[in-house]
């Protein structure tokens, strides 16, 4: 792959994050097996994560994912 075919391939994956978290929160019909785990595992690898911006939605998806494990157990 060059550069730029991985450039565009790390965008997409966290394009791809960004909206499977969206589908979640609304509980879409559209978020078929996605979940908090698989959207941090697709943000685990260093390169997607390479800004602030991106390591701050990083954290977000963590406490959302947090707080829904514990209204999930206080059920």
């Amino acid at each position: 792959m060059t550069s730029q075919d991985e450039l565009l391939e790390l965008i997409t994956r966290f394009a791809t994050a960004v909206a499977a978290f969206a589908m979640i929160l609304q509980n879409s019909e559209y978020k078929s097996s996605a979940n908090f785990d698989t959207i941090l595992k697709i943000l685990s690898d260093k390169q997607v994560s390479n800004n602030i911006y991106k390591k701050e939605f990083i954290g977000l998806v963590s406490k959302v994912s947090c707080l829904k494990n514990l209204k999930n157990k206080s059920q």
